[in-house]
């Protein structure tokens, strides 16, 4: 498995809490919880055990005969699209007419289906309804991870009560530098400067042996994680670090003024209708003795992005979630998940 935190955003804090800079759009992000299970009276308990499934559809191939690829150019704006699309650690349900599909994947011994962030597709309704119709039809519960807020609403009116996770944060490209705000990025990014960090793009033409980096990213990984609080990888909830090149996605590098490898990070393209939009900031791992890695490195990734989106007014970078962050900003939208989820909660 990836060397990954349960928390998709790796630099948040250098981007909010840390440097302060504007988020201008957030949104919140809810857990639904709908598992059924029994036990007969007098029966011992068991203990579960859980088992890897291999994905129903893949991983996918890219290329012009995958649907998940298909899909994600067409209707992946979400920051969590690329993992829906192309993880490999989750099965995938395409709808009937192909124009719909939602990751998931089974907890047997609760017959559970857990399906995981939005659903990419032409109309996400649809697509969740014949999920759903397929789940029943199987005798499966369900249950929703990392969702938005407009899927939020759409299975709440479905029975499923909601569970407050925590608030997603992008800002708009290009960053400035500049302002009282961004006083403690660029703190972060004079120290990368000072310390003689570099970033850099990692290219296909390194794709030699001798010049592909994957072999030092793998062992920064090991070394990043080890200083966690937790430091356990998880998979599904959080993206897998893939230590190759990877359609759609674009993977910086940073070394130190003596060529060592300090840093590495992934941003996930985000599209709608073929045209890019701007990225997702998925993985970032760095060297722990040193400071401003994450930063630059993320400050690199946004130009990049921004100059790829230049044809758009309004390039984002999506920082990724900020897990059990308080949600005040949305006590109506609450209230209104709530008032839905009423009816069911009351049933015995």
């Amino acid at each position: 498995m990836g060397a990954v935190r349960v928390s998709k955003n790796a630099v948040s804090s250098a981007f909010n809490a840390r440097s302060g800079i504007g988020c201008v759009r957030s949104s919140a992000r809810f857990i639904f919880i709908f598992l059924v299970g029994r036990r007969e009276v007098g029966r011992p308990r068991r203990r579960w055990q859980c088992r890897r499934l291999v994905p129903t559809m893949g991983p996918p191939a890219f290329g012009a005969t995958s649907a998940a690829e298909r899909l994600f150019l067409a209707y992946g704006c979400h920051s969590n699209s690329f993992s829906a699309a192309f993880d490999q650690d989750l099965d995938r349900f395409l709808t009937a007419d192909g124009q719909g599909l939602q990751a998931f994947t089974h907890f047997e011994p609760l017959r559970t289906s857990i399906a995981f962030f939005d659903p990419i597709a032409r109309r996400p309704h649809e697509a969740i309804e014949a999920f759903l119709a397929e789940q029943r039809a199987s005798g499966r519960s369900t249950a929703f991870w990392k969702v938005s807020a407009p899927t939020a609403q759409l299975l709440a009116r479905e029975g499923f009560l909601v569970a407050p996770y925590g608030i997603e944060s992008s800002v708009r490209l290009p960053v400035s530098l500049f302002g009282m705000a961004r006083r403690g990025l660029r703190r972060e990014a004079e120290a990368a400067r000072h310390a003689g960090i570099t970033c850099t793009i990692v290219g296909e033409h390194n794709s030699s042996a001798s010049d592909a980096p994957w072999e030092e990213m793998a062992a920064l990984s090991e070394r990043w994680l080890v200083s966690r609080t937790r430091p356990k990888g998880v998979c599904r909830i959080t993206r897998r670090a893939v230590y190759n090149h990877e359609a759609h996605c674009t993977k910086f590098v940073a070394r130190d003024q003596h060529g060592d490898l300090v840093g590495w990070a992934a941003f996930d393209h985000i599209y709608n209708a073929r045209v890019p939009l701007g990225a997702g900031l998925s993985i970032s791992r760095w060297d722990p003795r040193r400071r401003g890695i994450s930063s630059a490195l993320a400050l690199a990734g946004a130009q990049y992005i921004s100059e790829l989106c230049n044809s758009h007014t309004d390039p984002i970078l999506a920082l990724g979630e900020s897990p059990f962050a308080p949600l005040q900003a949305y006590p109506a939208l609450l209230l209104s998940l709530i008032h839905i989820s009423e009816p069911t909660r009351r049933t015995p």
